[in-house]
């Protein structure tokens, strides 16, 4: 009897654990599953599980779908809920394709009629994949319209913008309309025009001509009868670009918005177009491009620095390399091998943009190999150079009589990933930031030009 007991409780003992480790076998044999498999988010509950029965009844063969991502911007759900009539109520847009026609996106929308989600609306998008979702109200009426960004076959110089209303009847989402699509390159919503109304400033590039890439940017205005059009004109921009890197829109004050597009011009160089809007002329002006070459020297830097606000006051700053008094124009020259193994990096001028033109604000040296710049102080930015080991990726800062020659070192920064950092390494400053720690030491020639361990963690910025 005392061996069947024995027994009895071993089976007990092997049974609980069995239902102990079920819930981890089951997550094992789902995570083995081939990712094309999972169409649609699995375990959805509740609401989410009603919206997302509703839409694949919509579609009818569920099985067929395949669900779209919005690759940028702050939606980048393949659901995306939104208030788009007004009612204090969100609707559901979903963004698919079909298996049978994987190269066209499809647009549905749902709402909840009646206490039942309903698809409402599904037609066809304008591309291949979705680049961005955005909404805003260009009307004031209180209901948002629906801007999104369609990339064609996968090149993001292919993209087509289109903006729609919303249809409402009865109180009822029955459809959107479409009131405008266009081809961009980058496109940013704000109220460009000071008028209390949101525009789309667009920009993009015509490469019709295969001799010469033109650039330009046109502001997009909703009128009363919910159309959309260009006003004032169509600016020119710097055509000699490779590609764009980004679009910035800064509301400077109540009068003033000011958009900076960072452009590529090579591998390793980049300009800033600024644009606004001049009330007195009505129309849009571009003033760093040079009207009779149709380019923008004056932003010209390399390393490809982005524009950003450096020195956290709240305004963009606008980064171009220094160049000589005798040759304000010159194109500024790459950071280059100097000697075996080193790189003299450029000393980088940070400039706000004024109605005067561009005014100086900070000085820096960018590591933009990792996305760090080194303010300066200007009593001392032509008194020291930089070069970085090109292997090991160490910056020396050094004093110089001149600003070209070396002479003393005066501290180093080395960079490592958090999960490289010792803590055997020797240094007396350290910045840490996202991945990345910042370390180093100051040597005696340091501590004499004024450097500390607290003024140096200060200086250093990490950007994107």
């Amino acid at each position: 009897m005392k061996g069947v007991e024995q027994m009895g409780k071993k089976w007990i003992i092997i049974y609980a654990s069995a239902l102990i480790l079920l819930p981890f076998l089951l997550l094992f044999v789902i995570r083995l599953k081939a990712p094309a498999e999972i169409m649609t988010p699995p375990g959805l509950s509740g609401q989410n599980a009603l919206i997302q029965e509703a839409f694949e009844a919509s579609v009818k063969d569920k099985n067929n779908i395949i669900l779209k991502y919005p690759s940028t911007g702050d939606y980048r759900s393949a659901f995306v809920t939104k208030d788009i009539d007004g009612d204090n109520e969100e609707e559901v847009l979903v963004f698919y394709t079909l298996k049978t026609d994987e190269a066209t996106v499809r647009i549905n929308v749902l709402d909840l009629i009646d206490g039942e989600w309903v698809s409402v609306y599904d037609d066809t998008g304008y591309g291949s994949e979705v680049a961005s979702v955005t909404f805003a109200d260009f009307n004031n009426d209180g209901r948002s319209e629906i801007v999104i960004g369609w990339s064609l076959y996968e090149a993001n110089a292919s993209k087509v913008m289109t903006v729609h209303t919303v249809n409402v009847s009865d109180g009822k989402v029955r459809g959107l309309d479409t009131a405008v699509n266009q081809s961009y390159s980058y496109m940013g919503i704000a109220d460009m025009d000071s008028d209390g109304k949101d525009e789309i400033l667009v920009t993009w590039l015509d490469n019709s001509d295969t001799k010469l890439q033109k650039s330009y940017a046109s502001l997009l205005k909703m009128s009363d009868d919910k159309s959309i059009t260009p006003v004032g004109n169509t600016v020119s921009l710097d055509g000699s670009v490779s590609a764009y890197a980004s679009l910035k829109i800064q509301k400077i004050d109540k009068n003033r918005a000011i958009a900076y597009l960072d452009a590529y011009k090579g591998d390793d160089s980049m300009i800033t177009e600024v644009i606004w809007w001049d009330s007195n002329a009505h129309a849009l002006v571009a003033p760093l491009l040079d009207p009779e070459t149709l380019s923008n020297l004056k932003t010209l830097r390399s390393p490809a620095v982005p524009s950003l606000d450096i020195d956290k006051d709240g305004i963009i700053e606008i980064p171009v390399n220094e160049y000589s008094s005798t040759d304000r124009e010159s194109t500024p020259v790459s950071s280059s091998q100097t000697n075996a193994g080193e790189t003299k990096l450029n000393l980088i001028t940070w400039c706000e943009m004024t109605p005067d033109g561009l005014r100086p604000k900070r000085y820096s040296f960018v590591n933009n190999a990792i996305g760090y710049a080194f303010i300066l102080d200007e009593r001392i930015k032509d008194k020291i150079v930089v070069y970085r080991q090109t292997d090991k990726g160490v910056v020396t800062f050094y004093d110089s009589e001149d600003g070209t020659k070396k002479h003393e070192p005066l501290f180093t920064l080395s960079v490592k990933r958090k999960n490289e950092f010792s803590k055997n390494e020797t240094y007396t400053f350290k910045v840490v930031s996202g991945e990345y720690v910042v370390f180093g030491s100051i040597t005696s020639a340091g501590q004499k030009m004024g450097f500390t361990d607290e003024s140096i963690e200060n200086s250093v910025v990490f950007f994107k």
